[in-house]
């Protein structure tokens, strides 16, 4: 086990945490904040800190980099704060519930929630300016007013996101700089936008939204942009309650964009019907890319690649290649995945039945099947086992080519 910062764990632990949360005193502390506090400044080496179930109304402020903080479950371990905010509010107090002030952040496995109620002002849960290589997996980031999961460093900012539930109104997916976030579940508290991007200080940076649904508790328009900005949307569903209504630039925009509108699209459908501002339009994009090259990789322009270095900080098996749901998928393919926290070993379910039966255990987070057959669906589970017992992980599939 890595050294632990704080009083020592139980000896009996299994836990590969650094530090432990737990409001009944089991841990090394009882609140959020001490355990960010208690990291060493300079911290360069990433401390996993596991927050327990349990309902923590706290505002925190990240101020060490290379910090994980882990729910122990995505729904019952909750961050929550009343954070009302105006444009007049002290910047250094924190204009969100959680607040980044450093790099190499993960939050992970969680729910984070801006508990203020009004609908027609900023409620900000998660903000960061001066930060990058921010991961964002497996969590509820909750608002009902909007700019909700907002990270602003304009200039080197990059930001990875997968398997989101991200509720708010107006703009509350609203990256400055460079912005990756794939399956994730939108909804709109209010009719407005909840896409906005600020790619201003450099004609690469974008937003690329992938294997996303948008919903509403009413109608929405799907984004808007006051600043330069590029949006790549692929295999997302919308809703019958998102307008006819394109992209737009606000009346209160400061300037005309310098590299004009910068809206592409791939696959993106609704049951209402398909508009025509969303029709296949990828090829039109700089250097007319194909939908398999708008990976993490090819959004940071290779000056990170988050999925090839993403830390095992869930409980569970992660991050499945091919990715869930891929078409055209090679006959020879490898299946690879992020291993849970603390697993020892691997239980690999296989085939093209659903539920997939049982075909082997294995120690790395791999696994070579026999030769596919084309044009097939296969279904595959990955089950991390640990010294505490078994964790069950999801279906998964994938269709051959």
């Amino acid at each position: 086990m890595p050294i632990l910062l704080g009083t020592s764990l139980p000896a009996a632990a299994k836990e590969r945490a650094n530090i432990i949360v737990a409001k009944d005193g089991s841990g090394n502390f009882a609140k959020i904040q001490e355990a960010i506090n208690s990291v060493p400044r300079g911290n360069n080496s990433l401390k996993i800190i596991l927050v327990k179930k349990g309902v923590y109304a706290e505002k925190l402020m990240i101020r060490k980099n290379s910090i994980a903080l882990v729910g122990e479950n995505r729904d019952s371990t909750r961050i929550q704060f009343y954070q009302p905010y105006s444009f007049d509010s002290t910047y250094a107090d924190g204009r969100a519930v959680i607040n980044i002030f450093a790099n190499d952040i993960t939050l992970a496995n969680l729910t984070a929630e801006n508990t203020q109620p009004e609908v027609n002002i900023h409620g900000f849960t998660v903000h960061g300016d001066s930060c990058t290589r921010i991961i964002i997996i497996n969590c509820n980031i909750l608002s009902n007013g909007g700019d909700t999961l907002a990270l602003w460093n304009r200039e080197t900012g990059m930001y990875y996101h997968n398997t989101l539930y991200l509720k708010g109104a107006v703009d509350f997916l609203c990256p400055r700089g460079w912005c990756y976030a794939e399956n994730i579940e939108f909804f709109c508290t209010r009719k407005t936008t909840p896409l906005w991007h600020d790619g201003s200080k450099n004609q690469d940076q974008k937003l690329v939204v992938k294997n996303a649904t948008f919903d509403g508790a009413t109608e929405f328009r799907l984004a808007r942009n006051h600043l330069d900005g590029a949006f790549y949307l692929l295999n997302c569903v919308f809703s019958e309650k998102m307008n006819d209504q394109p992209f737009f630039r606000p009346e209160s925009s400061p300037a005309p964009y310098k590299w004009g509108r910068r809206d592409y699209f791939y696959n993106c459908v609704s049951p209402a019907g398909n508009y025509d501002w969303h029709k296949d339009n990828l090829n039109t994009a700089p250097n007319s890319p194909k939908p398999e090259d708008l990976t993490p990789a090819w959004t940071f322009a290779g000056a990170w690649d988050p999925e090839a270095t993403l830390p095992s900080v869930l409980p569970m098996a992660f991050l499945p290649k091919p990715d869930n749901n891929k078409t055209g998928v090679a006959l020879d393919t490898k299946l690879t995945w992020v291993s849970g926290r603390n697993a020892k070993s691997h239980k690999i379910y296989f085939g093209t039945s659903n539920p997939p039966q049982f075909v082997k255990e294995v120690k790395a987070p791999h696994y070579n099947p026999a030769k596919l057959r084309p044009n097939t669906v296969y279904y595959w589970r990955v089950d991390a086992v640990t010294d505490e017992g078994v964790i069950e992980g999801k279906v998964w599939q994938f269709r051959t080519r």
